[in-house]
């Protein structure tokens, strides 16, 4: 149960609005696939479309962490609801209305697709850097399980239900519903009341700074703190070997488990529903700072090698345990590491770490999807030994942030602190009256979870 003081006016107009929006996305994310196979036929066009929404995050991440931290992130969240509410609505004429013309179907997703990921650039670091504003620091790690569980029920929801809806109901429509969940999240995010940012010291207002500083200021930060520093990496490169084994799951289950396609469903639904244990559970255990840290690098190590595992099996029953149990180790570590960061970041530069996070996570994704295809088909598709070397791969990732004293006290909030009194240009002080302006304060409460988002 999520504590009173957790469960506040401002939180439930935040969560209740983002998870109204978080259906139609995952309506929209099935909708636009198949509305784009069923005038092209193309899969070249819907590889090309889920890679268009990806780019922009990647370029322009940094940039909406600066934005994030400089103007009201409240407007932020409502300006990104807003617009991509309008969009949609407009995209939903255009199939009603354009649909004998596929260039322009074509053109208007697409178009839609790069909008969707500018905004994203700028909206995901606000919503997790909003969190921590608006619950006492003691209920931070339940409140990111709350939303991370629910975001988690409406994936698995939305996608279950968007393929009947597209046929029975159509695009057109269903783009329209997903206008309106946009519309009534950014209603909802206007009733948030959100502490203003801590005013800047006397310095830095008689000169402003620009975007590429401010965006310098917070990789030094990232940079200032070895365990984040390490921590942010070796998530980049464990995204770098995870998507090979994504992108070869379906792969994996006709040609390696001899299932049929209902057991790629299976296997989906097992990770969606170990996803939520983990989430669940980083949400409710109470651990000590460091013995919390200890559990997250045990279950990392525990993780990767039940990714090296699914090389091994032969039975899709086997697979589907493993792939629960992946599913849950991952919900717990993703929410631990969110709450962490969240934690360890002041708010007046937080924005621009997660927004630093988004891409340094994602920039090698696009290159990862290049070269997968190209190595499935040298090695003749030999899923089993790429998913060996991945699991391996992770396995040594999973070691190393174990074998790290930086990593571990890092994940307790015990790194070494930096002075209070921090300064990332010269001859500009920061003022030491609030700890919560500390850039290296320690984490002030236990770790006992959490974390990610829309």
């Amino acid at each position: 149960m999520v504590p009173k003081r957790t469960m506040n006016r401002n939180f439930l107009f935040l969560w209740q609005g983002q998870v109204v929006s978080q259906i139609g996305t995952q309506l929209f994310q099935v909708i636009v696939i198949l509305s784009l196979k069923q005038a092209t036929e193309s899969a070249t066009l819907v590889g090309l479309l889920m890679m268009a929404s990806t780019i922009p995050a990647l370029v322009l991440g940094p940039l909406g962490g600066a934005v994030v931290d400089r103007y009201s992130r409240r407007s932020v969240l409502i300006t990104g609801d807003f617009i991509r509410g309008l969009a949609l609505t407009g995209i939903a004429g255009i199939l009603w209305f354009g649909s004998h013309s596929i260039v322009l179907i074509v053109g208007s997703l697409f178009a839609y697709s790069l909008l969707e990921g500018s905004v994203g650039a700028v909206w995901q670091p606000a919503s997790m850097s909003v969190v921590p504003d608006l619950v006492p620091k003691e209920g931070l790690g339940t409140a990111n399980s709350f939303i991370q569980g629910s975001f988690q029920i409406c994936t698995v929801l939305g996608q279950a239900i968007a393929g009947l809806l597209f046929r029975t109901v159509g695009a057109p429509l269903l783009m329209l519903a997903d206008a309106a969940t946009y519309f009534y999240a950014a209603i909802s995010d206007a009733f948030i009341r959100i502490p203003p940012l801590p005013a800047k010291p006397v310095d830095e207002q008689k000169k402003p700074s620009s975007f590429k500083s401010e965006i310098m200021e917070g990789l030094r930060h990232i940079h200032s703190r070895p365990g984040m520093k390490m921590l942010f990496y070796t998530m980049a490169f464990f995204q770098l070997v995870m998507v090979p084994m994504l992108i070869l799951f379906p792969f994996y289950v006709e040609d390696y488990l001899r299932a049929g396609p209902q057991w790629y469903g299976f296997l989906l639904a097992a990770s969606g529903f170990g996803t939520f244990i983990g989430y669940g559970l980083g949400g409710a255990l109470k651990l000590s700072a460091r013995t919390s840290s200890r559990v997250t690098v045990v279950v990392m190590i525990v993780m990767s090698l039940c990714l090296t595992a699914l090389s091994f099996v032969s039975g899709p029953w086997a697979a589907l345990w493993l792939i629960g149990a992946v599913g849950a180790m991952d919900g717990f570590i993703v929410l631990k590491l969110i709450t962490t960061l969240q934690l360890a970041t002041p708010s007046e530069i937080r924005g621009r770490v997660f927004g630093l996070l988004m891409t340094i996570t994602r920039g090698l994704t696009p290159f990862a999807m290049g070269l997968t295809g190209i190595i499935a088909d040298m090695t003749h598709r030999n899923i089993p030994a790429i998913y060996l070397f991945c699991g391996v791969a992770a396995t040594l990732l999973a070691t190393n942030v174990a074998l790290k004293r930086e990593c571990r006290d890092f994940l307790a909030g015990e790194e070494g602190s930096m002075p209070v009194a921090v300064s990332f240009e010269p001859k500009i002080t920061m003022h030491t009256e609030a700890p919560e302006a500390t850039l290296n304060a320690p984490l002030l409460c236990q770790l006992d979870s959490l974390q990610e988002i829309k």
